[in-house]
């Protein structure tokens, strides 16, 4: 039902008008997640939930006068006060590294100023043995090729995503070849960020632990005609 919620907006998004009130109760749920589900809260934004969740449901009881709250409804509003006193409701665990490496893993094989480069930029030895990975695991999170990752935020807040490209594995350590993408503007109408590749990208070597936020994110297509852009729904607001 999650994943059904956070994609329904790119889904069907182009049927629904600008403006429609019943597609905006959907976007209030969907800004009430952000938080909800959120590993990082500060105090000021569970005060700020807790407005959002009341928004949520006198909109819900405007909209539908014959309509009741239900017990769901009543649990909501016990977030903020719960996540005030007891933290995020979506810790994160604390567990050493776990990692799985995709069968089919090739050696790298480069120049010798390719490997000064990326002797210096992962920190290993230059003699190193390095292996291409397919996919790779890290803690229950899966990095495939052509996944986008987020290395930082902008200056106004925009999350920087990376493409990778190659997955890059030296023993325990796990580093990602990445392509920029440009962050266009964030689509209310959907809940999700409009990216597209950037224009000669400069390739980067990050570190699985530098990533701004541990999650893997895919582009997705809108179905609206014309529309070059590509949309990344996030499973929660990044602080």
């Amino acid at each position: 039902m999650w994943c059904l919620i956070q994609n329904l907006p790119l889904m069907i998004g182009d049927l629904v008008p600008e403006g429609n009130e019943h597609w905006e109760l959907l976007l209030i749920l969907l800004e009430c997640m952000d938080f909800i589900f959120s590993p990082e809260v500060t105090v000021e934004e569970s005060f700020f939930l807790k407005q959002l969740i009341k928004d949520h449901h006198s909109y819900f009881l405007r909209l539908y006068p014959n309509s009741h709250l239900k017990p769901k409804h009543h649990f909501m509003t016990h977030y903020p006060s719960q996540i005030h006193q007891l933290g995020p409701l979506m810790l994160v665990e604390l567990v050493d590294r776990d990692v799985e490496i995709g069968t089919g893993s090739t050696t790298l094989v480069v120049s010798l100023e390719r490997a000064q480069f990326l002797s210096r930029a992962i920190g290993v030895d230059l003699l190193s043995e390095i292996f291409v990975a397919k996919w790779v695991t890290v803690n229950g999170i899966k990095y495939c090729k052509n996944t986008l990752v987020i290395s930082a935020k902008s200056e106004d807040s925009f999350p920087i995503f990376e493409l990778i490209v190659y997955i890059l594995c030296m023993g325990t350590k796990i580093s990602f070849i990445t392509a920029p993408w440009q962050t266009v503007k964030f689509d209310r109408h959907t809940h999700t960020y409009a990216v597209q590749p950037a224009v000669n990208p400069i390739w980067s070597v990050i570190p699985v632990e530098n990533l701004y936020d541990h999650q893997a994110y895919h582009a997705s297509k809108s179905y609206k005609e014309g529309e070059h852009l590509s949309y990344v729904s996030l499973r929660y607001r990044i602080n």
